[in-house]
């Protein structure tokens, strides 16, 4: 009889796990705990969204939580802070300054190939 019980009980604790992360899915407060467990300014960053919209955010704290498979969380955090600290407040910004941070990271600085030397400027001011 022992055997029969310990068969039934892993299948009930992976039910249970898989319930509770359909929960942390699916309603508002366990998406910002899965922000808060990104870091503490994405987890303001979902309080803020929370609060600043006046119907369910599901959607954009969904997003939110879904960066860190693209952006690791460190920099998902810094940018929250500095979003938060101009008072920016939204998925789409967040997303925007990693991705416009990352495309300025990549490329390089541009060269002016028609650039005059000093002496001409020199020459021009004092004669």
């Amino acid at each position: 009889m022992p055997r029969r019980i310990a068969m039934y009980a892993a299948p009930q604790n992976q039910v249970l796990r898989r319930s509770i992360e359909v929960y942390l899915a699916t309603c508002s407060r366990g998406l910002v705990q899965a922000c808060y467990a990104m870091g503490i300014n994405v987890g303001l960053m979902a309080e803020a969204i929370l609060e600043d919209r006046a119907v369910d955010a599901i959607r954009p704290l969904r997003a939110l939580v879904g960066l860190k498979n693209r952006f690791p969380t460190t920099k998902i955090d810094q940018v929250c802070e500095k979003l938060l600290c101009v008072g920016v407040i939204g998925y789409t910004s967040v997303k925007n300054e990693i991705s416009h941070e990352r495309a300025w990271s990549t490329c390089s600085r541009p060269i002016f190939l028609f650039a005059r030397e000093k002496e001409y400027y020199e020459e021009a001011l004092h004669g």
